[in-house]
This record gives C-alpha cells, sequence and structure tokens, in this order.
C-alpha cells in the first residue's frame, strides 16, 4: 500500500470515529450514574522533589551486609539496593568512580584518570549538577567533602565546601537539613576507606578498625536520617535517599568463595541503596555466572594432549539422524592456549578448511 493510501485509510478511520462519537452525543445514554451529593475523602499529594546523596569509600559491599548497621538496615524494607554492586573495573582512581558516579559516565567518556583531573571531557558529560541547573536554575545545591579533589567535582554546587574529615561532612549535611532548603544535598565520606588502607589487604569486618568505621558511617546516616524525617515541612517533600559507595578495597578471599568473576575481587565491590518512603523492598542479587567447577581433570595443551576413542569403540559417538544420547561435558578454554578446538567430533580444529579425521 503507497504511503498516500495509508493516510487516507488514517484519516478515514479518524473520520469515522469522529462521525459516530457525533450522532451518538445526539441521543442520551440509556444508562446512567445517579446525581449524588457527596464528598471525595481522597486526597493527593506531590511532594516537592529532593535528593540526599551521600558516597562513602572504600566500603565493600560484603563487608557493610554483615557489620552491625541497624540504621541503613531500616532503611532497606522501603528500598531498592544492592550487596553486590559493581565500580568500573577499570577506574583504579577514587577521582575517576567519583567522576562517574557525579556525572553517570564511565571513564572511556569523562575521561578522568588522576586527581589532577585534566584533560577531562566534562564539558560535553558534565556533572548531573550541571544538568539540574540548566533545567531548574533556581534549585539550591549542597555539597560537603573533606577532599579537595572531591571538591573541584562539585563546583557547579551553590554550596561547595571543604571540611576537616567525616564528622565534619555529616555536622554541614545535618545542619543543611535543619536550616535550609536546598534540593540535592550530597556527602562524601572517607573515614571507611582510610580505615581499610591502614592494613594490607584491610577491607574486611576480620579487621576491627574496619569494621568499626563502617558501624560508625551508619550512626552517622541514623543522625541523618532523623534530621531529614523532623524537618518542618517533610510530608510534604518527596526525598529519594542514595547511599552508595564509590569501590570497595583489597582483602584476600578464602578460596572457596571466589568464584573467579568480577564479583569475586574485592576491589570492585561496592553496594548501593536507593531508599524512598514509597518504594517496595528489592534487593538485586548477583547474577548466575555458572557453578565453579572444583574437581580435577585432563588440561588439554596444543594437540599433543587430547582425548580419543580408538579401537572397536570407536563408532560409539557417531550421530547419525536416528541417533539419541545426551553428551554432558564441562570445558575451560584458556584464550592463550586456542582459539578454534575441536570440542567433540572428527577434527583437530575447527579453523577454515581444516580437514576432518577418520571420515
Amino acid at each position: 500500500m503507497s504511503t498516500t493510501k495509508k493516510y487516507k485509510l488514517l484519516f478515514g478511520v479518524i473520520a469515522t470515529i469522529i462521525t459516530t462519537a457525533i450522532f451518538s452525543c445526539n441521543k442520551d445514554f440509556d444508562r446512567t450514574l445517579t446525581d449524588k451529593d457527596g464528598t471525595d475523602t481522597t486526597q493527593v499529594r506531590y511532594g516537592t522533589r529532593k535528593v540526599l546523596y551521600l558516597i562513602v569509600d572504600g566500603a565493600r559491599g560484603q563487608s557493610v551486609s554483615t557489620a552491625n548497621i541497624p540504621n541503613i538496615t531500616a532503611l532497606l524494607p522501603n528500598s531498592i539496593y544492592s550487596w553486590v554492586a559493581l565500580n568500573e573495573p577499570e577506574a583504579t582512581q577514587n577521582a575517576s568512580n567519583w567522576a562517574t558516579m557525579l556525572t553517570a559516565a564511565k571513564k572511556a567518556k569523562h575521561l578522568i584518570n588522576d586527581d589532577n583531573l585534566t584533560n577531562n571531557n566534562l564539558q560535553n558529560y558534565p556533572v548531573i549538577f550541571k544538568r539540574i541547573k540548566e533545567s531548574r536554575p533556581t534549585t539550591k545545591i549542597a555539597a560537603y567533602t573533606s577532599s579537595a579533589v572531591f571538591q573541584k567535582l562539585t563546583t557547579d554546587a551553590d554550596v561547595n565546601t571543604l571540611v576537616a574529615n567525616d564528622e565534619e561532612v555529616k555536622a554541614a549535611v545535618l545542619n543543611q537539613l535543619n536550616t535550609d532548603t536546598a534540593s540535592v544535598i550530597v556527602g562524601h565520606f572517607t573515614a571507611v576507606d582510610k580505615a581499610g588502607s591502614a592494613n594490607a589487604n584491610g577491607y574486611d569486618n576480620s579487621f576491627p578498625e574496619y569494621k568499626a568505621a563502617i558501624e560508625k558511617f551508619d550512626s552517622g546516616v541514623g543522625e541523618i536520617m532523623a534530621a531529614l524525617k523532623k524537618r518542618p515541612n517533610y510530608v510534604n517533600e518527596d526525598w529519594l535517599v542514595v547511599i552508595a559507595s564509590s569501590d570497595g578495597g583489597a582483602y584476600t578471599l578464602p578460596p572457596n568463595t571466589d568464584d573467579l568473576t568480577i564479583f569475586s575481587k574485592p576491589a570492585n565491590n561496592s553496594f548501593i541503596i536507593y531508599y524512598s518512603s514509597s518504594y517496595q523492598k528489592r534487593i538485586i542479587v548477583k547474577p548466575f555466572t555458572g557453578n565453579r567447577y572444583l574437581g580435577k581433570t585432563v588440561k588439554l595443551i596444543d594437540t599433543g594432549i587430547r582425548a580419543e576413542i580408538s579401537g572397536a569403540d570407536a563408532a560409539v559417538y557417531n550421530i547419525d539422524d536416528t541417533t539419541k544420547m545426551t553428551i554432558e561435558l564441562k570445558v575451560k578454554k584458556n584464550q592463550d592456549i586456542f582459539r578454534w578446538p575441536s570440542i567433540l567430533g572428527k577434527r583437530n580444529e575447527w579453523s577454515s578448511g581444516h580437514p576432518s579425521v577418520g571420515g
């Protein structure tokens, strides 16, 4: 059907609907609602949307989940959250992770690779504060940190304050919640990361200082959430609270817990929580990455070591159109050994033109 005919048909259908509606309106409905004088008791409230964003460095998700964190735990029934979140594997510097968390762009786009922030691409992938200001210029944004590098990333905030430590970050966030009207508040915490780096491979609750730092952060979250809910106009506000770690940290996992995937790299194991009073609980768990093979087998290298069936049993795997069988095998491929192996068949390999063996 030509484009012209399609449009003619479309307009014809629309005209038919309009005509039917006009003629139908000239006749009373057979069944109508009876007149009733009443008052609607429901009320729809659209709160003023606001965001509280708490960023904590070095808080490994698995350690946070098993620490004593009553205040964070209290948020979970109204949260979308994960203890197995990941930072970008290639982003080894805190500044790279901070930029990713504030721009929603990966390192390959924002190009922040070190604390100098040189040769970055923030003009094309700016911090979210700039986007907010472009959309709503009157939105007040406040950010607090004890890191001079992090502060450089938040220059588009109305309040951009460098303080001495986490205690002062917490105090500044509390003061903002108690006295001001900012719609976006960011608090950046570094003490957990410092506690983890104080010991080699120390980002685990088996190190008392690290566990204590996580639990102190949780206590601060409790104070902040209490202040948030005590705001005079809290019932008319719609708060999204985001709590997230920028990265994990060095720790040697027990062998039986290492699945040899990115999820078993403690340095990449972060966590994230999205809390809202209107949310229902949803936990995002680690995706299934396959069962780890724990047995022993033959290591096949090149064509010198191979598994073959010879003699009278050689025809057992001759599969024709009527053969019914189930074959199960597990293969771990090492990329540096071969590229086109023949896993089950009569060829040495599957490269183009390679001949079959044995017909």
